[in-house]
């Protein structure tokens, strides 16, 4: 009986883990998209759609936010 017990608080803990780690991929990706939509403002481009950014692994935003930030970076605006 103590075995089981321990095996269900366990298994219980481990779903609580994996929640976590989902729902800490999912802030840090809306994060990047947000962040991505403004970079893209900023130079005035076409905005892209959230729906089509969200479906992007949490990798190809982070190098899409990086690509735009190098963009604004070494842009010349004039006065």
């Amino acid at each position: 009986m103590y075995d089981a017990r321990e095996k269900a608080y366990r298994d219980h803990q481990w779903a609580i883990n994996v929640a976590r780690r989902e729902g800490e991929t999912e802030g840090k990706a809306e994060g990047k998209i947000e962040i991505i939509r403004l970079l893209q403002q900023i130079l005035m481009l076409p905005q892209s759609r959230e729906s089509d950014l969200a479906q992007k692994p949490l990798e190809e935003l982070q190098q899409l936010a990086a690509d735009l930030q190098t963009q604004v970076q070494t842009r010349k605006f004039s006065e």
